[in-house]
C-alpha cells in the first residue's frame, strides 16, 4: 500500500509562524523522510528538522 504523507519543516526562508511542506508518495513513513531528506535536504543530516509527518491520502498501487 502506498500513501501519500505530508511533510512539515521549517524552511531557510520561512516567516515566524510559517512552513513549508512537501508531499511524497512512499510505503512508509521511513521511507518517506528518507525521500525528503535526499530531495530537499530535510532532515537530521542537513539539521533542518522535521516538524510533522501526515497521511494526506492512500494511493492505489499500480498493478497489471
Amino acid at each position: 500500500m502506498k500513501y501519500l504523507y505530508k511533510i512539515t519543516y521549517k524552511g531557510h526562508k520561512d516567516k515566524p509562524k510559517k512552513y513549508t511542506y512537501r508531499f511524497i508518495a512512499a510505503h512508509t513513513v521511513h521511507e518517506a523522510l528518507m525521500i525528503v531528506d535526499y530531495e530537499h535536504g530535510v532532515g537530521l543530516n542537513s539539521n533542518v528538522p522535521v516538524l510533522e509527518v501526515k497521511i494526506d491520502k492512500e494511493l492505489k498501487d499500480e498493478l497489471p
